[in-house]
């Protein structure tokens, strides 16, 4: 990337002056990491620490989540999700004793649409989910290997998605690191998290570098955080 062809654009959806790069189709590429906080390489949750993104479905046509993580304790959980005990779950990133699976379920027992399973490890996992209401289709993408599923019923939830946990409530959190959380709606970028320091108190958090918000940790104690290697 050519550095001299960064701009200062006034971005209309957060009324200030931004520096960043966009593509032909309006997602950003790169932003600049903004005034008053420093960037690290990954949040990590004990269990108790989570994010919520305060992104709710309401039964968009086209959706993706794009996330890399790493599990630190083999135990059961959620990287993320929109558990409802009154709608399907549109998406969780899931890991049981016996499986490591992304599944599209419905209500509070957890019956699952589809699921696709993966190797249960503590490796550092790029993972991308599409999930296409028109076609009732959705594409998981697993380090690189995709896997294609098709659904039936409405995906909707009524609560946003959280971070390293199933849920806005207690429901499965699980001790891991996230490196970045992405939310896409219709091929536009919705939620950008990246995992930044706030240097005035040191807070750490993910910040949207979409609509330029810091989220801090929803529950108990504090995440801790691994710094950029050289």
């Amino acid at each position: 990337m050519d550095m001299n062809d960064v701009k200062s654009i006034y971005d209309n959806s957060v009324e200030k002056e931004v520096k960043k790069i966009q593509d032909s189709n309006g997602n950003i590429i790169w932003y600049k990491v903004p005034d008053g906080y420093r960037k690290v390489e990954y949040l990590e949750s004990s269990g108790k620490q989570y994010i919520d993104t305060g992104w709710v479905n309401n039964n968009k046509a086209i959706h993706s989540y794009k996330m890399k993580f790493q599990a630190i304790a083999l135990t059961e959980g959620g990287f993320f999700g929109q558990f409802s005990s009154t709608a399907i779950r549109p998406g969780t990133l899931w890991m049981s004793v016996n499986a490591h699976e992304f599944r599209m379920s419905i209500g509070s027992d957890g019956s699952a649409i589809s699921k696709v399973s993966y190797t249960y490890d503590t490796n550092i996992h790029t993972f991308t989910n599409e999930i296409d209401e028109g076609n009732k289709t959705y594409r998981v993408t697993y380090d690189n290997v995709e896997s294609y599923k098709t659904y039936s019923g409405t995906v909707y939830s009524d609560i946003s998605i959280c971070l390293f946990r199933s849920s806005i409530s207690t429901y499965k959190p699980i001790s891991t690191r996230i490196f970045y959380f992405i939310i896409c709606e219709n091929g536009q970028e919705a939620r950008k998290l990246i995992p930044m320091l706030r240097n005035s108190d040191n807070k750490p958090g993910m910040y949207d570098l979409v609509n330029d918000v810091f989220y801090t940790n929803a529950g108990t104690g504090e995440f801790t955080w691994g710094e950029i290697s050289n």
